[in-house]
């Protein structure tokens, strides 16, 4: 028995345990990496493209766990997109190539601007697109 209790974790994850006993959302993660919930788009790390996610809303804040591992946590938000910069980071390195004799530095520098602008352009939409 003492060697069981020293394996055994605290439940920590109290909403997920809660979803089992009421609906939750269950999405598949799209190349956008953005998760549907209530009309509003929300990042996931890319790794978890093409893998079904449970979506649970406590309060003001959305959990996204996948195999019972929460991945990431969103506040509710009225943008249409909300992407977490390093998800969007990751994402744009799949689809922006280094240039040829670009150092890793110059590269990553390159691809943050890119994200920076890219976000802001996403912020200034916010309220605009329905």
């Amino acid at each position: 028995m003492k060697k069981e209790k020293e394996h055994l974790r605290p439940l920590n994850r109290i909403p997920l345990l809660d979803s089992y006993l009421k609906e939750a959302d269950t999405q598949k993660v799209p190349a956008t990496l953005l998760v549907n919930y209530e009309g509003h788009g929300y990042s996931v790390p890319k790794k978890f493209i093409a893998k079904r996610v449970k979506l649970i809303r406590i309060e003001d804040e959305l959990q996204i766990y996948y195999n019972n591992d929460l991945i990431c946590t969103h506040q509710i938000s009225d943008r249409p997109l909300n992407y977490k910069n390093e998800h969007y980071l990751d994402g744009l390195r799949d689809s922006i190539e280094p240039k040829k004799d670009e150092t890793a530095e110059d590269y990553e520098s390159r691809i943050q601007k890119k994200a920076e602008e890219s976000l802001k352009k996403m912020d200034l939409l916010a309220g605009k697109v329905k």
